[in-house]
């Protein structure tokens, strides 16, 4: 599977050689026919996040994996498979479907750096 996904160094990416690894489990699966991967295990794939050292752009990977690679193996939801899939937390509101934007941890204290983060 020739796949390529753009590198994060300082924003927060997926562990390159996991993502690597899955994505040549899944390609064997294809190739072979093997049924130890369904779509349910490509939406449910977890990877290690990085910061700080070269990862894959974490949105680019998720939304590889839920449009292009679970359909490939067959549709686990009986629908649509845009829901939140495990691999990408979970930060949208219920009844909206908005994101919430997350929050740098200097954001999440109190006192000064928090004040000035949020534009108070």
């Amino acid at each position: 599977m020739d796949v390529r996904f753009t590198a994060s160094r300082f924003d927060p990416g997926y562990d390159m050689a996991e993502v690597d690894d899955f994505l040549d489990r899944c390609d064997r699966a294809l190739a072979t026919g093997d049924a130890s991967v369904t779509a349910e295990t490509v939406l449910g794939a977890a990877f290690t996040v990085t910061r700080f050292r070269k990862g894959y752009d974490k949105a680019e990977v998720d939304r590889f994996l839920d449009d292009v690679l679970a359909p490939r193996f067959g549709d686990a939801t009986g629908g649509s498979t845009s829901h939140d899939a495990p691999h990408e937390p979970a930060t949208g509101h219920p009844a909206t479907g908005r994101t919430s934007p997350v929050l740098h941890p200097a954001e999440q204290r109190s006192g000064f750096f928090s004040r000035l983060l949020r534009g108070r």
